[in-house]
């Protein structure tokens, strides 16, 4: 099952005022990437994962999202995708520790 087009347009939209980043088709789902650095996926299931490392994983936790299979991605927070402000927040995160885990 492949992110619906709806769903994806959506997606779009939210990433959009994040700059320079590249959407690619992946194994049914998304993964997005800033500048080569891969930040977040999306599933089949319309959901919307995060990148974490050591700095961001606690904040992650506090939040109780939930881990992608055995992966180092978070779910993201739900009040994340109604408030721009703190979408950005958590994005900025996500990307900062995709920059950091990338070699």
């Amino acid at each position: 099952m492949a992110v619906d087009d709806g769903f994806r347009a959506y997606v779009e939209e939210l990433f959009l005022p994040m700059g320079e980043v590249e959407i690619k088709r992946m194994m049914g789902g998304l993964m997005m990437w800033e500048a080569g650095a891969p930040f977040a996926l999306v599933t089949s299931e319309s959901r919307i994962y995060l990148k974490v490392d050591e700095e961001t994983l606690p904040l992650f936790e506090a939040e109780g999202c939930e881990q992608f299979k055995n992966m180092p991605y978070r779910e993201m927070p739900a009040e994340a995708l109604e408030d721009p402000e703190l979408f950005r927040e958590w994005v900025d995160r996500a990307i900062g520790a995709g920059h950091r885990t990338a070699s």
